[in-house]
């Protein structure tokens, strides 16, 4: 559920992944949940770094 997941978590979980392949891939459990990381954040919108943090 929403109140479930932790962004720091699939960030950590993210990162491993890309420690331990050569080949690319696309971060979309983090994507799909731009949304409810920030109520200002969209998609396809260019956002400043400070509005994310």
């Amino acid at each position: 559920s929403r109140n479930d997941w932790c962004f720091l978590c699939e960030l950590q979980t993210h990162i491993h992944r890309l420690r331990q392949s050569s080949n690319p891939f696309s971060p979309i459990n983090i994507l799909s949940r731009i949304p409810n990381i920030g109520g200002n954040l969209g998609y396809w919108q260019q956002e400043d770094a400070h509005e994310f943090m």
